[in-house]
C-alpha cells in the first residue's frame, strides 16, 4: 500500500486533488477526514 503525505496544503481558490486507491478482500473502505475529524464529501 502506498500512502500519500499525511498533510496537503492548498489555496482555497485553487483547491487540490488527492487520489487514493486500495484493493483487498474484504474490500477496504476509504474515508477522508479533516483535521477536526469530520468526513470530507
Amino acid at each position: 500500500m502506498k500512502e500519500p503525505a499525511n498533510r496537503v496544503d492548498f489555496s482555497n481558490t485553487t483547491g487540490a486533488t488527492v487520489e487514493c486507491a486500495a484493493r483487498g478482500s474484504p474490500t477496504p473502505d476509504i474515508i477522508w477526514v479533516r483535521s477536526d475529524g469530520t468526513a470530507v464529501g
